[in-house]
């Protein structure tokens, strides 16, 4: 069973061993011992107070008291936006000399109330003993960002207390001290990059003694290489999962000992079912693309057309809706990730052929009424539009007597069996294309 407050006693008394040492330095100092020749050289920016260490080289705080010049307050201006959010100089100047700063000292914004927000410059090796320590875990500092640079530790109880939500641990964080993390009771999410060069994380680096009521840690994921971890190092956070990628050489039994969470291994996405070629014609019903994958974590889709991704289709399915004839070629593949890789289907090809012709309407017939008695001169009204007013175009064979003459068909007296032929005639738009229409007369 881990004591959680002998951690924090543990932590405690690396501080008090660090800031007694300063103080022997100093006195030596004064009654001129074996340590009156280092000196300690202070300076301000007007806000922060800064510690000159090894030649070139500046901690923010001397170690002693707060980094602050006057107090801690949140109105100090200089360095921090109107969210809080403080960002650390890389360089700064006495006046003279410019300085690589390269530590943040012990202690030196614990309990800092002014601050909700971070950012650790490149050139900081070290985050010293209870640097942004909150005595009421769950206040105070809710971001963190840790841009790239060199090696650093981040020291005991540096960020206990806190309110932080999100932890993205970059791989040039080298070692996580006990307690570094400690009580910090609204973790969600802790991601921890590797690289190729494994770090450490030591006993109860991020040990929940104190849950609240946002307690609710859902998964710390490794990435790269598997770092050096002490047992206990993420106990209290009941339920989490410890992710790994199972094909990373690194990633071999035994693992550290969680009393309450779980390894879980993972692997890049496999897709199962690539889109297929699909074929279309000008005018047709949308055409849709489909893609099937397995994958542990959530997966994320992103289709691509000719290779470059298509904003907004990030589903399991793309629908091409109105494809002309120059979209007939496009490739279409689609990318899967999840947190540990990503796999490309292979590319389906959308074929689109042009619109089909209008038919052509075959013959049509209609009845003609055609008096059997002897007449002379007999005419015939004819049609002379179409049932969508299109015009029609009557001709009338030789045979006979009879003519089509002003939408009228016209027969003259005659001696024998006639038989007469019309033929109309109307746009292919309409239902009436083109019927036959023979016309008997008995005539004699």
């Amino acid at each position: 069973m881990i004591d959680h407050e002998e951690v924090k006693r543990v932590a405690l008394r690396h501080t008090a061993v660090a800031v007694g040492s300063m103080l022997l330095v100093a006195a030596g100092s004064l009654v001129g011992g074996p340590a009156a020749q280092a000196t300690v050289t202070t300076f301000n920016d007007g806000v922060l107070i800064y510690k000159v260490g090894d030649p070139g080289e500046v901690s923010i705080g001397d170690g002693l008291v707060d980094a602050c010049v006057t107090t801690c307050a949140a109105n100090l201006g200089v360095g921090i936006d109107g969210s809080g959010v403080l960002t650390l100089p890389s360089q700064v100047s006495d006046g003279f000399l410019t300085y690589n700063v390269t530590e943040i000292s012990d202690r030196a914004f614990s309990d800092w109330a002014g601050i909700f927000g971070v950012t650790i410059p490149g050139t900081v090796r070290r985050v010293g003993n209870q640097a942004f320590y909150r005595g009421t875990p769950g206040t105070g500092l809710s971001s963190l960002t840790i841009e790239p640079g060199v090696d650093l530790t981040i020291g005991p109880m540096a960020f206990a207390g806190t309110a932080l939500t999100h932890l993205d641990i970059p791989s040039r964080v080298r070692t996580i001290q006990n307690g570094a993390f400690v009580d910090v009771p609204d973790l969600q999410t802790i991601e921890i990059n590797g690289g190729n060069s494994p770090a450490s994380i030591e006993t109860s680096a991020f040990l929940l003694g104190n849950p609240g009521p946002n307690s609710n840690l859902d998964y710390v994921r490794f990435r790269g290489v598997k770092p050096t971890i002490t047992d206990g190092a993420f106990d209290g956070h009941v339920g989490c999962e410890l992710r790994y990628q199972s094909t990373a050489a690194s990633w071999t039994a035994p693992f550290a000992t969680m009393s309450d969470c779980t390894w879980i291994s993972t692997d890049a996405p496999s897709i199962t079912a690539s889109p297929a070629d699909a074929t279309t014609r000008v005018g047709d019903p949308a055409t849709t693309f489909s893609v099937a994958a397995t994958g542990n974590g959530e997966l994320y889709y992103q289709w691509q057309r000719n290779g470059v991704g298509i904003p907004g289709e990030n589903g399991a399915t793309l629908t091409i809706s109105n494809p002309s004839l120059s979209n007939s070629g496009d490739q279409y593949d689609v990318v899967v990730t999840n947190w540990v890789g990503s796999q490309t289907s292979s590319a389906a090809t959308l074929t689109v052929n042009p619109a089909p012709a209008t038919p052509t309407k075959a013959a049509q017939t209609a009845s003609l009424a055609i008096a059997k008695k002897r007449k002379r001169n007999r005419s015939y009204t004819l049609p002379t539009r179409t049932t969508e007013g299109q015009p029609i175009a009557w001709s009338a064979s030789k045979t006979g007597k009879c003519k089509v003459k002003g939408g009228k068909l016209k027969c003259r007296k005659a001696t024998g069996k006639r038989t007469v032929t019309l033929t109309a005639r109307a746009p292919a738009t309409s239902t009436l294309f083109e019927f036959v229409q023979t016309v008997k007369r008995k005539v004699g």
